[in-house]
């Protein structure tokens, strides 16, 4: 029940404002990683292109498109589907711990296919090129820039 709402709210465009809201609720706190890579973000150039591998829910992409509001965006996440599962269930072969292949399979049920990632982009008010394809074996990968003004 819960993902359901979580779902209508990316959907919805509200993710961003309803993130806050939820950690201060759970008491989650920003980390230190958190923090650096907010204060890198915050240096960014309205024009720069930026690149989020792993892009889960958002946080850092959320942060980048406001920092740099004529930027080009980039996300990364595992694709969501067979073949990525499978290969998720084989990377102890690479000599991966058992954290790292237990975050393999994980990653890939929360990852995305098809216009996931198109559906939950917020386009409040602006035009925006948005772009969404399978990047390889196990990948999906989503763009977007700003083609016209606020």
């Amino acid at each position: 029940m819960l993902q359901k709402f979580k779902d209508v709210a990316i959907r919805a465009g509200l993710e961003p404002w309803l993130r806050p809201v939820s950690d201060r609720l759970i008491g989650r706190r920003l980390d230190r990683d958190d923090l650096a890579a907010f204060a890198l973000i915050a240096g960014l150039q309205r024009h720069a292109v930026c690149v989020d591998v792993g892009c889960h829910k958002g946080k850092f992409l959320d942060a980048m498109r406001s920092a740099a509001p004529q930027g080009r965006f980039f996300a990364f996440e595992p694709r969501r589907g067979g073949l990525a599962l499978a290969g998720s269930h084989l990377v102890g072969a690479l000599g991966a711990n058992a954290v790292t292949r237990h975050d393999a399979v994980l990653s890939v049920h929360a990852g995305f296919r098809g216009r996931e990632l198109t559906a939950a982009w917020p386009r409040s008010g602006a035009a925006w090129s948005l772009h969404e394809e399978d990047a390889g074996l196990f990948s999906h990968c989503f763009s977007a820039q700003r083609t016209g003004s606020t």
